[in-house]
């Protein structure tokens, strides 16, 4: 078979069983589906010499290309015959030596026609992942992981689906040629609705498959002879087949130019098939930039196959990081909308840049490559108000990182206030235990990362600190609001390093390492910073102590407290890894705070003088402490309130000591200073003196009345008094009136509404509701009136004349009269 790369043998796998799988689906059901599927079934059955369920087909496409190996060459790349020559010449590439870790990241896309019988449209494998995983016995091991598996399927008059699931897969790769020596791969996913799974795998038991020969030079050929055995599963829905076949595989190849892809100087190879045909090897990669082949004519098969390099870890030339980025944004905010933050770097070496912004939130956004030197934007919003620090790094395509951007900080601002204290973390120190730097260094970079959780939120702050080396004094300052008595703190550290290789061989010098500087079990990690629980300290402070928690938990590692500081330590218990290298060191911390709480009475004031049964205010002020807060008011009558604003009233005199205590969301207990509350018995006004006022009077007419009491409480205070009145003898209260001083005369109007005699008698009242007894009733006459006449009045005078001499004139008014209400005539 005149195949060259893996990946190259992966997609050919890929397109016969994306053929396999519908045919199989249409099998199962039988008695269910149309013609069209038995017609199917019957196509790859006989028509095709047994290609289900045995891979004769496959067999009989491999024994086409055995006896046509120089189909292709007249008419491919250009469609003239002559292959571009590339922009650059190079010299030969040695073998190149991979380590653990290395990976090279690559995006994927293909497609296929099998004419007449099935058709896959847009396939697309993202981010597909090659990583060395072991160097043992003459091999690479590889494993291989993506981002999952997506494209179109068509399959002639029964099937059009996509088949999108995941992908992943091994391989085993000769040290001495970077041939391949086994492959395998699985897919999971599903296709037209049915749950599919595809296992498969290649042993070559005879030769290498080495697409590749080195040294690699420019102009030089070379053949490939090998054999494979395949062992095959497929299961769609309740369908399950398993076969297993072998073939031979032959090309002649040929390294046709040199030139730049993807940024990269690369060797071109090119095989015998495909029009073109381009399997792209750099020197300072290590391994493929590029494959892009398209099969115009392969036993009935025609495909494309692309394959483009997007990251890598190996460099096999000097490459130096980004420069430190810039960064640039809106200093404040409020939650829920979006910000648009601008940074810029750029790479002394031309190399493409990614970045990596970090909002402070526990959140990242990482770009895509951009050019070294353009500008990238991106936009985030935050949840919680608080303020929060912005960072980029800039990494390049080889994997190298920048110095960590200066910070920026944005305000976010909530609807919600909320009571906070501040806690203050300061990194002093970081210092190495255990061996962590390279040889080729003086000694340890330390970065760090410090999580802080203030009760709503996760915030973060990181720092690459100045090349102090192993031991590294940073006395770096970070204020925290919390809203919670017990916040939770974790630092993460580790060394940091450039990426180091030595240029044209791939070997790894260092990478960045991560420290163990927790006694929680576990060590740190050479080449590798992802988070491990084993190594990050995590710790919980408890305001109420002003220290970290004592008890030792998942949640709270083991510390020392010495000079002020707070020290931990891979080396601390229960890791206690000092007989070994676990990448210990230790770190100095140092954490206060501004938690000083402090309640206060506010009302009443200590000293005051109340009587019985009146309602006294109580009300205090709590400062410098954390919400939420259980009130408990102690009156010292035995009596309690749990209100932070309560009233109160004592029912017998004395001097009563009264404090109030609050449990505060840090769990501690406040107390405060007690007050003396003077309280005297209260007792009832006198009995109000007789109501005076007309006690002859006509309906519909207003009369005033009076009266006058004494309260006989003085001290602390003359009380003051109201006045209640009866008018109609029922021994209920009409009428109230407002509050007069004791001894003063208070004066009501009353309407009499109906005739008849009538009693009225008042009551008095003081300010705290004791009443007084009736006073004597006053007889008021409401007479009978019924008048048939209007009053007569006339009046005579003695004289008609008056004089300067005899100015006094007399009126008589006798002829004046009315009638009583019994019809008898009155006379004035």
């Amino acid at each position: 078979m005149r195949r060259r790369s893996i990946l190259g043998i992966l997609v050919v796998v890929l397109m016969l069983f994306s053929t396999i799988a519908p045919s199989i689906s249409s099998a199962s059901f039988i008695n269910k589906k149309s013609r069209h599927s038995l017609n199917l079934f019957k196509f790859f059955s006989e028509k095709n010499r047994g290609f289900f369920p045995r891979f004769n087909f496959l067999r009989d496409i491999f024994s086409r290309f055995s006896k046509n190996t120089n189909r292709g060459n007249s008419n491919r790349n250009d469609g003239n015959g002559n292959y571009p020559k590339g922009t650059l010449d190079g010299d030969n590439a040695s073998l190149p030596a991979w380590g653990p870790g290395y990976y090279w990241k690559y995006d994927m896309v293909f497609g296929f026609v099998l004419k007449g019988v099935a058709e896959m449209k847009n396939g697309h494998v993202k981010n597909m992942k090659a990583e060395v995983v072991k160097v043992e016995n003459g091999n690479y091991y590889l494993q291989l992981t993506s981002d999952g598996i997506e494209g179109k399927l068509t399959v002639k008059d029964m099937v059009s689906a996509t088949l999108k699931g995941s992908f992943g897969g091994k391989a085993v790769i000769d040290k001495r040629t970077l041939g391949m020596k086994k492959f395998e791969f699985d897919i999971s996913g599903t296709l037209g609705g049915f749950k599919l799974d595809v296992e498969f795998s290649m042993d070559i038991d005879r030769g290498v498959l080495n697409f590749l020969e080195f040294p690699l030079e420019k102009g030089k050929t070379w053949d490939i002879n090998c054999h494979a055995v395949y062992n095959a599963k497929v299961v769609l829905g309740a369908f399950r087949y398993s076969k297993t076949d072998k073939g031979d595989f032959n090309d002649n190849m040929r390294c046709v130019d040199f030139k730049k892809i993807n940024d990269y100087k690369s060797f071109v190879v090119s095989g015998e098939l495909g029009n073109p045909s381009e399997i792209c090897y750099s020197p300072e990669v290590g391994f493929l930039t590029r494959v892009n082949e398209v099969l115009p004519n392969w036993g009935g098969l025609e495909a494309i196959f692309k394959l483009d390099l997007l990251e890598t870890n190996y460099m096999g030339r000097k490459n130096n990081p980004p420069e430190k980025p810039t960064v640039s944004g809106p200093d404040k905010g409020k939650t829920g909308n979006s910000y648009t933050f601008i940074a810029k770097s750029t790479d002394p070496d031309g190399d493409k840049i990614k970045y990596v912004f970090d909002w402070g939130d526990l959140q990242t956004t990482e770009t895509d490559y951009v050019n070294s030197g353009e500008e990238v934007k991106k936009s985030h919003y935050w949840k919680y108000p608080g303020l929060y620090e912005v960072t980029v790094r800039a990494v390049d395509i080889m994997g190298a990182e920048s110095i960590l951007s200066d910070p920026i900080y944005i305000n976010i601002e909530g609807k919600e206030i909320k009571e906070t204290r501040n806690v203050t973390v300061v990194v002093h120190k970081i210092k190495a235990l255990d061996s962590i730097e390279s040889v080729l260094q003086l000694g340890a970079d330390w970065s760090y990362k410090v999580y802080f959780y203030d009760g709503e939120k996760w915030l973060t702050r990181t720092h690459d600190c100045l090349s102090q080396h192993n031991t590294v004094t940073i006395d770096k300052k970070y204020r925290f609001q919390v809203t919670t008595g017990n916040p939770k703190i974790k630092i993460k550290v580790w060394e940091r390093d450039k990426t180091l290789k030595i240029p044209f061989k791939g070997i790894l010098l260092d990478y960045n390492d991560l420290a163990d500087i927790s006694g929680h079990v576990g060590g740190g990690k050479d080449n590798d910073i992802s988070d491990e629980r084993g190594a990050i300290y995590n710790g919980i402070y408890n305001l109420a102590k002003h220290s970290m928690k004592e008890k030792v938990s998942d949640d709270n590692d083991y510390v020392k407290e010495k000079d002020g500081y707070i020290i931990t330590s891979g080396d601390f218990p229960s890791d206690s890894s000092t007989k070994k290298d676990e990448n210990d060191a230790m770190v100095w911390l140092k954490i206060t705070d501004d938690y000083d709480p402090e309640v206060k009475i506010t009302k009443p004031a200590s000293g005051n003088y109340y009587y019985t049964g009146e309602y006294i205010e109580f009300d205090a002020k709590i400062k410098g402490s954390i919400p939420p807060y259980k009130w408990k008011w102690i009156f010292g009558d035995g009596n309690f309130s749990y209100e932070k604003s309560t009233t109160y009233r004592y029912s017998q005199p004395g001097d009563y000591f009264v404090k109030v205590v609050v449990e505060d969301g840090a769990g501690k207990t406040i107390e405060s200073d007690p007050i003396i509350v003077h309280v005297f018995r209260n007792t009832p006004p006198w009995r109000p003196e007789r109501p005076s006022g007309p006690t002859l009077v006509k309906v519909g007419k207003e009369y005033t009345y009076t009266t006058m009491a004494i309260d006989p409480d003085t001290v602390p205070y003359v009380q003051k008094i109201q006045y209640g009145w009866d008018w109609n003898d029922d021994n209920i209260v009409d009428e109230w009136t407002g509050f007069y001083t004791s001894g003063v005369q208070c004066s009501v109007t009353h309407v009499w509404e109906s005739t008849g005699t009538k009693k009225i008698k008042v009551k008095a009242r003081d300010e705290f509701g004791l009443e007084s007894d009736w006073s004597d009733y006053l007889p008021v006459v409401v007479p009978y009136i019924k008048e048939k006449y209007s009053p007569t009045a006339v009046a005579d005078s003695n004289k008609n004349r008056i004089t300067k001499d005899n100015s006094v004139v007399t009126f008589i008014s006798e002829k004046s009269h009315d009638n009583d209400e019994n019809g008898k005539e009155i006379k004035w």
